[in-house]
């Protein structure tokens, strides 16, 4: 598609090219833009063609019930509710095994260099 440009007097200007566009907005149409010189200066020229659409209506939002299944080490999270001191026992439990291990590796390591 083109546009044309014409003056007061209908004497053509220019013409604009118009290659279909899909605009962010997710709307279609055409759009162009080009310098003109009209009296000895220059311009820019753009322009826009949008498609009229209606409002599409927006879906209601589903609600979905997520059942817990997150295993941190061996602490079930879909044993919960359990108390915050609970959780955080058997977490420093986990800790402290691991804190072990990693020196028992750390001696070897040494041993071994």
């Amino acid at each position: 598609m083109n546009a044309n440009v014409y003056d007061d007097a209908g004497l053509l200007l220019g013409t604009i090219a118009l290659p279909s566009k899909v605009f962010s907005t997710g709307n279609t149409g055409f759009y162009g833009n080009t310098k003109l010189e009209i009296k000895g200066k220059r311009y820019q020229v753009q322009c826009q063609l949008v498609a009229i659409k209606a409002a599409v209506k927006a879906e209601p939002v589903k609600t979905v019930k997520a059942e817990p299944a997150v295993t941190v080490g061996k602490i079930n999270a879909s044993s919960l509710p359990l108390s915050t001191d609970k959780v955080t026992a058997q977490l420093a439990e986990r800790m402290g095994k691991m804190e072990s291990d990693l020196a028992l590796l750390v001696s070897a390591l040494k041993v071994a260099m």
